[in-house]
């Protein structure tokens, strides 16, 4: 993915850009999860939290860091709420695609809930992981420079 950051400005004042190459490479891990109970259903799974580690291996990119940033990966947790409420009424929800069906967390395993984030941060073409993608750059090299007058 690139990312254009901002490097200084020339002469005239006009913008210095670098385009960066960013290779994001993210590993999941299970963190814990949360449950509700709702009507009759017990124990749903209501939040999963996991913790994450983004790398940028483009190892070029480590001189563009942002101040305070030692190396090039990014950790952290990251939460998926779901809502049981809705497959307990019968309604259709944007994850119907992905998770056919509310399982009780006691039939689950953490590789399961693990599973369940992934495959959402990847349906839609992979539109909510490269915005997952697009924070890590951020954080690891600063804001997307983009052109006002172009």
């Amino acid at each position: 993915m690139d990312w254009i950051i901002q490097t200084g400005t020339d002469s005239e004042g006009n913008p210095v850009t670098t385009t960066l190459d960013c290779q994001i490479n993210v590993t999941w891990a299970y963190q814990q999860h949360e449950t509700i109970d709702y009507g009759d259903l017990t124990d749903v799974v209501r939040k999963v939290i996991l913790t994450y580690s983004a790398t940028d291996t483009t190892t070029g990119n480590a001189s563009h860091l942002v101040s305070g940033q030692a190396d090039q990966t990014l950790t952290g947790t990251y939460p998926m709420d779901f809502f049981p409420s809705d497959k307990a009424v019968g309604n259709p929800n944007c994850y119907t695609k992905v998770l056919h069906g509310w399982t009780p967390h006691e039939n689950l395993s953490q590789a399961d809930m693990v599973k369940w984030v992934t495959d959402i941060l990847e349906c839609d073409s992979n539109f909510r992981l490269t915005c997952f993608k697009q924070f890590v750059c951020r954080e690891l090299y600063g804001h997307h420079y983009d052109d006002p007058t172009g």
